[in-house]
């Protein structure tokens, strides 16, 4: 992948419903050139897909984040062990035996019997659980699960769970309804902070080096303004960046580098910033995407 490759996914992430002319205008480039990016992103298993769910933050869920290493166990081990859990919604597997595990819960008594399952699964002794921190999405303030959604809202979050970049003509089509319904729907839906809107991305296939950057900060050190200068230093080549509100002087991101020399500047980028203590990298080779119970909520069967 090239910077512009990055500056795409960059942008999907954060909005996997960008219009093409939005894309196009944000990279310079015409609508024809982001299209054909963002189709060879998808064909080379880059991009899996874009999916829309419940946001957290409107279900009041907790997204949980461990990481730890288990050397001995498989990518089919740790499938077959977690296939039924629908607390666990993704694992990466990285070098050394390295773990990433994403889960949600409804509630934080939960944590303890995942974290029984998580070592259960993957042979783990030693591992770091962070509960991360979630921001409120959309325009009004304290709604959380406080404005009830219809069954068309949740047909309509179940058409665009298939694919998030659907047109809006499309999911009335779909669902035998006007597109003024369907557009009036999602404003509301997105005014009261429900939707949650996703970039499904596979580490492997880029045949770029994709690591996950673990960041423990000094003391005193501003964690906000420390990810700001970051963000401006590395630009399209690092996102996904986590805090945690259990651990206030950790967060992670992610990096895309060409090579590993290209990770290594990029490390004594990160480590000269002022404010970071450790910066330790991992190099993720795969990942697994697993539905969870927010899912199931607008699965059709």
């Amino acid at each position: 992948m090239d910077e512009q490759d990055l500056m795409l996914i960059q942008m999907l992430v954060r909005d996997p419903r960008a219009t093409y002319r939005e894309l196009a205008d944000g990279m310079g480039m015409s609508v024809q050139a982001v299209h054909r990016r963002l189709q060879n992103l998808q064909e080379a298993g880059i991009i899996l897909g874009f999916t829309t769910t419940i946001s957290v933050s409107y279900l009041e869920a907790i997204p949980i984040t461990i990481y730890g290493r288990a050397p001995g166990r498989t990518k089919r081990d740790v499938i077959a062990a977690f296939d039924r859990n629908e607390r666990i919604s993704g694992v990466l597997f990285g070098s050394g035996g390295v773990m990433v595990i994403s889960a949600l819960l409804r509630k934080i008594t939960e944590l303890d019997p995942l974290i029984a399952a998580v070592k259960a699964g993957t042979g783990m002794v030693q591992l770091w659980v962070g509960i991360e921190s979630v921001r409120a999405s959309g325009t009004r303030p304290s709604t959380a699960g406080t404005e009830p959604l219809s069954p068309l809202d949740m047909r309509i979050v179940a058409s665009l769970a298939r694919d998030a970049r659907k047109a809006s003509t499309d999911v009335a089509k779909e669902l035998g309804v006007t597109a003024a319904t369907v557009n009036r729907r999602l404003e509301r839906l997105e005014a009261i902070g429900a939707l949650e809107h996703v970039t499904m991305l596979h580490p492997g296939f880029s045949g770029d080096v994709v690591s996950i950057f673990q960041i423990d900060l000094e003391e005193g050190a501003d964690r906000a303004e420390v990810i700001a200068r970051l963000r401006l230093k590395l630009g399209p080549t690092a996102e996904y960046y986590r805090t945690f509100v259990n651990v206030p002087d950790r967060f992670s991101f992610v990096t895309w580098n060409s090579t590993l020399r290209e990770l290594e500047l990029t490390l004594d980028k990160v480590a000269e910033e002022k404010g970071i203590r450790t910066a330790v990298p991992d190099i993720m080779f795969t990942g697994w995407y697993h539905p969870t119970w927010r899912d199931r909520m607008v699965m059709i069967p």
